[in-house]
């Protein structure tokens, strides 16, 4: 019982970062994983997000194969200098070259061409499955999954963007009796320049459905977010709402203009909507995104990069640190890995507590095959379950 006393102190820090750290952010609910499909369109029911943000198809020829080539502004030729780009609108249609100076020293030998690696290291159809287990003394634990996949491209205001999926979700019935799990996210990225577009996830617990959308207008360095939070009380049909969020039961508790709590005593349940906005600096990039924008990178050991970041309305500098390389035995197999450690600003919500390790595999793609997050009560560990690589 002490081990048990024990895990139930961190579960919510860790288990529910390392669940959202990846993959398309964070679901909590029953064994049915209602939220794990990745064709559910969050973008739909936010009418003010629609304004701003036109999503439309590419061809299929050119969604996962014959990617129309961006313009881009060459790096001039000379050594030990910052690279350079022009800022503009994102948000936009026009054809945009943005940024000041990053604060990562990106050197003109390091294969990038203004924004972008000379590889790519992006597939639609890529999907890597970790199998999550958490360590408390002698007790060990299979506890969930996180899929990192990539759907086809599509345009967002008339720019090409990749579309990311995180998925994670508590697999154990023992584990669950702590704290069951069940999260999606999309991330949404452009293509040219590397920045988020915008980020969309859904989160369902026992008792609440949380969901948040964040989109980035880089062209003015702002961020704008909602947030919205269904609670569940005594006489409310919560499992109807689970199942169809448009139910008459979820939308007839309107919200008031000024976001504030609405409450539907009848029901015994209210929603809560918030909005908010911020200014970032150039180029940031938020707790998910900054995962795939490390894939761009060499990574060679003894190297730190450094990008803008933003969690949440805090900003900062995010670092990575390239400790070593390693071979990695895995259920696949033996795994030529570079090991990374990330630091953090010091606020932020997704802030990961303890000491955070991460494997990416080393070669043009940069998958993620591991993740080790050593704390004060015990250590969670993601390995590589199996890994689709997409086609070109």
């Amino acid at each position: 019982m002490e081990e048990i006393q024990i895990l139930n102190k961190f579960k919510t820090t860790v288990f529910l970062f390392l669940l959202i750290f990846f993959s398309s952010f964070v679901l909590s609910c029953t064994s049915a994983k209602i939220m794990k499909d990745a064709d559910r369109s969050f973008e739909d029911d936010n009418e003010e997000f629609k304004k701003l943000v036109k999503i439309e198809s590419l061809p299929i020829d050119e969604s996962s194969k014959k990617i129309p080539k961006p313009e881009v502004l060459i790096m001039p030729a000379k050594k030990e200098k910052k690279a350079e780009l022009k800022a503009a609108n994102i948000s936009k249609s026009s054809s945009v070259k943005i940024e000041n100076k990053s604060p990562y020293k990106q050197k003109a030998d390091e294969n990038f061409v203004g924004r972008r690696p000379a590889i790519d290291p992006f597939v639609a159809g890529e999907k890597v499955v970790l199998a999550v287990k958490g360590q408390v003394g002698w007790l060990s634990k299979d506890a969930g999954e996180i899929v990192l996949s990539m759907a086809p491209n599509n345009l967002v205001n008339n720019r090409v963007a990749y579309n990311f999926l995180i998925n994670a979700y508590t697999t154990s019935a023992f584990v669950e009796n702590f704290y069951a799990l069940d999260f999606t996210s999309k991330i949404v990225i452009d293509y040219e320049n590397e920045v988020p577009i915008y980020f969309a996830s859904r989160s369902i617990e026992k008792k609440s459905i949380k969901e948040n959308i964040e989109f980035f207008d880089h062209g003015n360095n702002s961020v704008f977010q909602w947030k919205s939070e269904i609670k569940q009380g005594d006489n409310h049909d919560f499992e109807k709402i689970k199942k169809d969020k448009k139910s008459e039961a979820d939308w007839e508790n309107k919200v008031r203009e000024d976001g504030s709590t609405n409450k539907e005593e009848a029901r015994g349940s209210y929603r809560k909507v918030s909005r908010n906005t911020w200014s970032v600096a150039p180029f940031s990039q938020n707790f998910f995104s900054v995962a795939f924008y490390l894939r761009n990178f060499d990574l060679i050991p003894g190297q730190s990069i450094k990008i803008n970041y933003t969690d949440d309305s805090k900003n900062g500098s995010f670092e990575a640190k390239v400790l070593r390389r390693e071979k990695l035995d895995t259920v696949l197999g033996v795994l030529d890995t570079v090991v990374i450690t990330p630091e953090f600003p010091a606020e932020g919500k997704y802030k990961p507590k303890g000491k955070f390790y991460i494997w990416m595999t080393d070669d043009d793609r940069k998958f993620i095959v591991k993740l080790d997050v050593k704390l004060k009560y015990g250590q969670f560990l993601a390995e590589v379950r199996s890994i689709a690589h997409g086609e070109r």
